[in-house]
């Protein structure tokens, strides 16, 4: 979750950065477009509306409702995992293996491509921009 949140803030920066440089709007555009896609990673493994206890009542609770919701189950015995706990480990084990696997190639692909342009562009990692709207 936190790969995701910091991948998406850096391509952000770097698309603001590019912009403020002069370097056009196409990187901050491909920055948007590589947020988006980690966005959706991110809201297949949690929904970001839910932010107190109550919220899951008005917001679809996410693949990590279903881990919590099986970790107190299975903890909350003084027995082995049944039968039925032990399938829906499985299940949800291919559900995040699913969803690891989409954000493998959203770094491998989109990040990649999205750091050439970058370069391509040689927008410096590091640049002392000015803010928006000043020269």
């Amino acid at each position: 979750m936190l790969k995701i949140r910091d991948v998406r803030q850096q391509a952000k920066d770097l698309g603001d950065r590019a912009e403020r440089l002069g370097k056009g709007d196409g990187l901050k555009k491909q920055a948007a477009a590589l947020a988006a896609r980690l966005t959706v990673v991110e809201e297949e493994l949690t929904n970001p509306q839910i932010k107190s206890d109550e919220d899951d009542l008005n917001y679809e609770p996410k693949l990590d409702h279903e881990w919590t919701y099986l970790a107190a189950l299975v903890s909350g015995a003084d027995a082995h995992p049944t039968p039925a706990s032990l399938q829906y480990y499985a299940l949800l084990k291919g559900r995040l293996d699913a969803i690891q696997a989409a954000l493998r190639g959203v770094i491998e692909k989109d990040v990649s491509e999205f750091n050439a342009a970058v370069a391509a562009a040689k927008v410096p990692p590091v640049a002392a921009a000015p803010r928006a709207g000043s020269e």
